[in-house]
């Protein structure tokens, strides 16, 4: 049985910079990660970008397998958990092996939602969660002239402009009526619906998938509807589902996700979460959050590390998502989930396609979504960071003319 003074489930962004945060800090103890891919870290930030033609493929990669050499640590690609054993300190692997640790962290992430549907033929349907799916679908681009995309999030929307770049005619399936998880509002919506159309874009609201067909040459996609869109490549961004599975029966706490306080550490001794994985407590918000961006990621795996070895360290940090999809600039700020306690307040021009929404509980601003007004990013981070009351700015945040920074100047 390999020991390990410290071991990783997970080899993506929060697994790797907690191994080498572990290793800055701690020169002969052991790390371990333990991957299911079968490659070392990569980017999938920036696989739209590779599809699309503007990243090279070598510029996807971000760690190479000597790179973890040359920092003494163990990379074990293409390995799968089935198991853990808090109390005895053990992994389990699919292959068999037993691995025991001294310290671990659960960075396992998530995968593709998988949607089961009536289909023949299987080899035109991707679901774009890992680097060899987005190489197939590349080449599957290059003999195709047209898409479907069933989903309405980021990744949907970077998937179709790349798609668009190649001049494949592609429609967006939504299973509601709002894109990006319902947290823009009407008018927000109604900014980037119109910016997408314009690019060529169809998108239809309210379908969901009965099966997929056969059409003479053409496969189909046929609604709950009735209604049949036709497809080259149909790829699937439903969301994501947090790799939790061989944790069942292993007595550390989940939800979500895998539960943590604020310093990524689970109820069981010597084990911590982080990364897409992490259901944390968030010491600015005051309750549990999970996310999924790569800076979060970054972020929680390097305070994970440093707790490993040692230090006391709480993870603090206003998460925040941006992307520039059809030259609009899109983001998300803080937390965004809306309860009966939160007041949204309205800014900017949407004639100008600009639009700031605010969400408020208490009078405390606690997240945003943004549209093309990045410039106030900063300074809405601050607010949320500080937890500045702004009761006596009330009457003022939804006018376009008051700047928002005059209140922390």
């Amino acid at each position: 049985m390999e020991k390990y003074k410290y071991l990783i489930i997970g080899g993506g962004m929060a697994g790797t910079t907690a191994a080498e945060t572990i290793r800055e800090n701690d020169k002969e103890g052991s790390v371990a990660i333990i991957s299911q891919e079968k490659y070392p870290l990569y980017s999938k930030v920036v696989l739209p970008m590779y599809l699309g033609g503007s990243v090279p493929e070598e510029k996807v990669f971000l760690r190479s397998e000597i790179s973890f050499k040359e920092k003494n640590i163990s990379l074990l690609l293409r390995a799968n958990v089935v198991k853990i054993d808090p109390d005895d300190k053990k992994v389990f692997l699919e292959n068999g092996d037993e691995l025991s640790f001294e310290k671990l962290l659960i960075a396992s992430g998530g995968s593709s939602r998988k949607m089961e549907v009536e289909a023949a033929d299987r080899s035109n349907i991707f679901y774009f969660q890992s680097f060899d799916e987005a190489r197939r679908l590349k080449e599957k681009m290059l003999i195709s002239k047209g898409a479907v995309i069933v989903g309405g999030g980021f990744n949907a929307l970077e998937i179709a402009e790349a798609f668009s770049k190649n001049s494949i005619k592609t429609s967006i399936l939504l299973r509601g009526e709002n894109l990006l998880g319902g947290s823009f509002d009407k008018e927000s919506n109604e900014i980037i619906r119109k910016n997408i159309k314009e690019k060529g874009i169809s998108l239809f609201s309210n379908e969901q998938i009965k099966k997929i067909d056969k059409e003479m040459k053409n496969d189909v996609l046929v609604s709950q509807k009735d209604n049949r869109y036709p497809f080259d490549i149909l790829v699937m961004s439903i969301g994501v589902k947090r790799n939790l599975d061989f944790l069942i029966d292993s007595g550390i706490k989940t939800e979500s996700g895998v539960v943590t306080d604020e310093f990524l550490k689970t109820n069981k001794e010597d084990i911590f979460a982080a990364g897409d994985i992490s259901e944390f407590y968030d010491i600015i918000l005051d309750k549990r959050m999970l996310l999924r961006n790569w800076t979060s990621a970054f972020l929680q795996g390097k305070t994970a590390g440093l707790n490993m070895v040692g230090k006391k360290e709480a993870f603090r940090h206003v998460s925040g998502y941006n992307v520039v999809n059809f030259g609009i600039n899109i983001s998300f700020l803080g937390d965004v989930s809306k309860d009966e306690n939160t007041v949204l307040v309205s800014r900017g021009d949407t004639e100008k396609k600009e639009r700031t929404q605010l969400f408020l509980r208490n009078n405390i601003l606690v997240g945003a979504t943004q549209i093309n007004m990045n410039k106030e990013k900063g300074v809405l981070a601050k607010l949320i960071e500080q937890k500045i009351d702004l009761t006596e700015f009330l009457d003022k945040l939804g006018d376009d003319d008051f700047e928002i920074k005059s209140i922390i100047n």
